[in-house]
């Protein structure tokens, strides 16, 4: 299911209690790692992930896997790994 971003910014903006749906996490993370943003994303942004990834172990596991390929990327590693 392919979500616009822009949609869910609004919403994250919009109602910054609301919890995000899984495909809606996702895309954020996605767009997160596809981008390669600064270190630094709107703090409404990262508080609805926080959120979401705090109750969801599937989304949790996705999280911690695009953070250690971003680790691995900026140690110079390759992009798969999954360690």
């Amino acid at each position: 299911m392919s979500i616009a971003l822009w949609r869910i910014l609004l919403k994250a903006q919009a109602e910054p209690d609301a919890p995000l749906t899984c495909d809606e996490c996702l895309a954020i993370l996605n767009c997160l790692a596809d981008e390669a943003i600064d270190e630094a994303s709107p703090d409404t942004i990262w508080q609805a992930v926080y959120k979401h990834l705090a109750r969801c172990p599937r989304c949790r596991e996705q999280y911690w896997k695009w953070l250690r390929r971003w680790e691995a990327k900026r140690a110079g590693q390759p992009r798969d790994v999954e360690s």
